[in-house]
């Protein structure tokens, strides 16, 4: 249950990448690990992130997979719910106690997840995100900013949300 196959895939990483829950429910019910991790880095617990299956993610989570685990490019399961702009997965990651919110991306500029959302004009994300307490900490090679990117994407709402919240942390 716990051997690569011939391409060195893990069947519980394979299983969760395309969203197959029973098989998922089943390779853990045969001790799978839930933290098989591939050469990419990509384990089961990111898998089900990036096919946008909440159950199969709570499924990984009371396995005891681990929620700060990162592919090669740094991505984490919070990057992958910004990506499918999954509002419900995010809640369920960044309500789990010590999730890294602020996690960046090496391989994208540090690129954080309200980075994310805010150059994808993912305003619902981004407030949930900043509601959560993340930080505006990245700036891509051009020098843009969380505030620049929703300044692009013509999102007020989150912009200002955004100049609240760098108000305050300044403050702090």
């Amino acid at each position: 249950v716990n051997m690569r196959d011939q391409s060195g895939e893990f069947a519980i990483v394979v299983a969760a990448t395309n969203g197959h829950e029973d098989a998922v429910r089943a390779l853990l019910e045969l001790k799978a690990d839930p933290n098989a991790t591939q050469d990419t880095g990509l384990t089961g617990l990111l898998g089900a992130s990036f096919c946008g299956s909440r159950d199969m993610v709570k499924m990984l989570l009371d396995a005891n997979a681990d929620p700060t685990a990162r592919m090669k490019d740094g991505s984490t399961a919070l990057h992958l719910a910004v990506q499918n702009n999954d509002t419900e997965l995010a809640r369920l990651l960044v309500e789990i106690e010590g999730f890294p919110i602020d996690a960046g991306r090496p391989g994208a500029e540090e690129q954080t997840a309200l980075h994310m959302a805010a150059a994808s004009g993912y305003t619902a994300m981004g407030m949930l995100l900043l509601h959560h307490e993340a930080r505006q900490i990245s700036v891509t090679n051009y020098g843009d900013t969380e505030a620049m990117e929703a300044a692009i994407n013509g999102d007020f709402a989150l912009l200002q949300a955004l100049v609240v919240s760098a108000q305050i942390f300044e403050e702090t």
